[in-house]
Order: C-alpha cells, then structure tokens, then sequence
C-alpha cells in the first residue's frame, strides 16, 4: 500500500486491478481519494455513536449526502470533502458529547480507518468492497428520492447497518448474507426513485430528442437529478440560454414535465468518460 491512492469502485480502473498512482483514470487525485476513504471512516464512526437507533432527520440526510459524495465522479471538490467530514464529527459529537472527553479511541469517538479493508484477507475486502459500493451507489438513488421528497425506512435501515457492518471485524458467513440484502435493498430504492420520479414529472415516454448544442449560450447538465431540469429552465425563461442533459441525463427529456419547457432543448456530449472534450466548450460552475 506504498502507492499514492488505491481505488477500484469503478469499471474503468487501471488494469482492471486498481488505480494506484497519482492520479486515477476517472481523473480524481490521490488526495481526493484519500478523502473519500477518511469520509466513509467519519460515517462508520456516526452510525456507530447512533447504537441500534435507526437515525432520521438531519442525521440520516447527513449519511446519505456523504455515502452520495464518495461514489465515482460525483464530487472531486477537496473543500466539500473536508466540510463534509467536519459536518459529521459534529454530528457525532452531539450524539455522544461524553465520548469526546474520552482519550481512548473506541469506534465511537473516533473515524474507521477504510485501509483495513483494502489490506485485510482477499476474500473479506472482496465482500466488503461489494457492500461498500453497492451502499454508495443505492445512496446516489436515496438522495435523489430524498430531494423530492420521498424516503424509504427500508433503506435508511440497510445503509447504516451496512456502515457498521463495515467496521466490524466480521467474518465471511457475517458478510454474505449482508451482500446478498445489498442487492435486494438496492432494489427497493430504484423502485422508490421511480415513484418519486414518475409521480413528480409523469410516466417517461418516447420521444425525439436533438443533440448537439445551439448557437445560443447554454448550460450542460451533467449527473442524474432531474430537479435540476425542473428548476434550471424555469429560471432562465426568456434569456435565451439553452439548456442540454449530458451522458446519464440522456433519458430526461423522456419525462413529459420536461419536454414542456422550451429551453431544454436536447442532450449534448458522450458518456462521462470524455469530459475534457464535453465540457470544454462551457465554464464549470457549481450547482447550488
């Protein structure tokens, strides 16, 4: 583990084996790797202050956002990992306040350290990492629900006991069936972002979409939430500027309370992997 990151949560790692330099193939570098691992570890550590009580409200929005931001390409932001992380040892301390005034580390006053996956026995990394980026993948679903207001007890459930999952020194006959309920609740959370997105902007339906870019100014989408395209065309009505869905957000324009704005006029650009071509024409901005 002498290299500058490792990461493998992708289908696109170096190899086929893993991205071991300083810089990956998705174009995150090591250190933004490294925040990934140390925000996961801050997760582990609150659903451990949690004990058995499944955590709701600002808590649970908290561990979804986070699980969210580690998944491949989502954020390469150093700041927002390093907010992030602090969001959540704040968390934790409110939980467990007279765990801070503790000088031993127990798990619940300190961080997991993810290395001990990715150095443990083959067969235990091979099935925690399955959990581990089947979680971060369902949170991305999660998130999305959650901004239209949808939530699942199910999943809220199944993400923090596969969190806790994580940090024990569980044996093989305890990951199994854990994997095995990943598949199943993952499931359950498309099912869910289906209802929030169909029941918010209709049944999703056949239709001509343009690609490429206009000679107007226009804004590119990138990801997967389709609030974006609810709120963006509604606020630059009227000015001209265009707005297009790239990689991913190809299906949106299939769902009718889409197709009704005018501005958003088609999809431009390939699959995620060639952004330096996609984006070049546009200057990048956060979303807020």
């Amino acid at each position: 583990m002498g290299n500058k990151m490792f990461c493998f949560q992708c289908e696109q790692t170096a190899g086929c084996s893993g991205c071991t330099g300083k810089v990956g193939v998705c174009g995150k570098n090591a250190d933004v790797a490294a925040l990934q691992d140390k925000l996961t570890g801050e997760l582990i550590g609150l659903v451990r202050a949690t004990g058995d009580v499944v955590p709701t409200g600002n808590v649970l929005k908290l561990i979804i956002e986070g699980l969210f931001t580690t998944l491949t390409n989502v954020s390469f932001n150093e700041q927002t990992f390093n907010e992030l992380i602090e969001k959540v040892r704040a968390e934790r301390e409110r939980l467990v306040p007279q765990c801070f005034a503790c000088a031993s580390p127990c798990g619940t006053n300190n961080e997991y350290d993810l290395s001990h996956i990715w150095t443990d026995n083959e067969d235990i990394r091979s099935l925690k990492s399955l959990i581990l980026f089947g979680i971060r993948g369902m949170a991305a679903y999660a998130y999305h629900a959650m901004i239209l207001g949808y939530h699942s007890d199910e999943v809220a459930d199944f993400l923090c006991r596969a969190l806790a999952m994580l940090g024990k020194d569980a044996t093989m006959d305890e990951l199994l069936p854990v994997v095995m309920e990943t598949g199943k609740v993952n499931l359950t959370c498309m099912e869910l972002l289906d209802k929030a997105n169909t029941e918010a902007y209709g049944n999703p339906e056949i239709t001509r979409v343009s690609l490429g870019v206009r000679g107007n100014p226009g804004i590119l989408v990138s990801g997967h939430d389709l609030r974006d395209l609810e709120i963006l065309p509604e606020q630059h009505q009227r000015t001209g500027v265009a707005v297009h869905t790239h990689s991913e957000r190809l299906p949106a324009p299939y769902y009718p309370a889409v197709q009704k704005h005018p501005d958003a006029v088609g999809t431009s650009g390939n699959p995620r992997r060639h952004p330096k071509t996609d984006f070049a024409p546009y200057t990048l901005l956060p979303l807020l």
